[in-house]
């Protein structure tokens, strides 16, 4: 393999994994959302389990007022689609697990983000000693044949209508 082909192949593999980074962070992103809603969830249950009356956002602003009873329930989902009446000491527990869940895979997600990152930079270093170790020769051809398909193509002509209307060319 030629260093042109060798550099090529190396600005690709940092370009792959740096698109794997980004979709690694977004994740993580959508997980600390998922686990701030599950806290929340258990910081209302366990008010509304203290006996004390409140209100319950059901979202775009609305509130509804809350007067707690003795029968304390929560409708959980279970996973697939099941929900279950649980008590509210049952409800804590089950959000608390799941948080647990979510902040190993988060740590997962951290480790493999790391990983990348290092890999990014071993790339990165690897790029910038074959660049440097090309020969000048090496570079001129490269540019050369680079100039070569910029003088191939031919302008485009910019087309115009009558008036101030735009066109999809514009």
């Amino acid at each position: 393999m030629n260093g042109a082909e060798e550099l090529q192949r190396l600005a690709s593999l940092v370009e792959m994994n740096k698109a794997r980074l980004d979709e690694v962070g977004e994740q993580s992103e959508r997980i600390y959302s998922v686990i701030s809603e599950h806290e929340s969830a258990i910081i209302s249950i366990s008010a509304i389990s203290s006996g004390n009356s409140g209100h319950i956002p059901i979202g775009a602003g609305i509130m509804i007022p809350l007067q707690s009873t003795n029968e304390q329930k929560a409708l959980v989902d279970i996973g697939s689609g099941i929900i279950a009446e649980k008590n509210h000491h049952e409800a804590i527990e089950i959000l608390e697990s799941r948080v647990k869940e979510l902040k190993l895979v988060l740590e997962k997600m951290n480790s493999e983000a790391q990983i990348l990152q290092a890999e990014i930079n071993k790339l990165s270093l690897d790029f910038n000693d074959t660049a440097t170790k090309l020969k000048p020769s090496e570079n001129k051809e490269i540019t050369i044949s680079d100039t070569t398909d910029l003088t191939n193509e031919k302008p485009k002509k910019q087309r115009r209508r009558f008036g101030n209307e735009l066109t999809l060319d514009d």
